[in-house]
């Protein structure tokens, strides 16, 4: 599958362009147009605060403990 790869801001360059996906949500009778960014490699996905308020979802009884890990990968040496 293909997406389209686009900025955010008038001010970035293409180098800034990332794959975004326009949707559509929806939760019973309400529903948001929003773009979202495409993540395939992502095992957690990220709903905005206030997107999710719009849907109607109520986010103060809900909590979740994410485990976050970076990897720094350090260039090989040259001999």
């Amino acid at each position: 599958m293909k997406y389209q790869f686009t900025t955010i801001h008038p001010s970035q360059s293409a180098g800034d362009s990332l794959p975004r996906l326009p949707l559509t949500l929806r939760n019973g009778d309400k529903q948001v147009d929003v773009v979202g960014l495409v993540d395939s490699g992502a095992t957690v996905s990220v709903l905005p605060y206030q997107v999710g308020i719009q849907l109607g979802f109520v986010w103060d009884d809900r909590k979740a403990l994410l485990r976050v890990r970076c990897l720094f990968l350090q260039p090989s040496a040259s001999v």
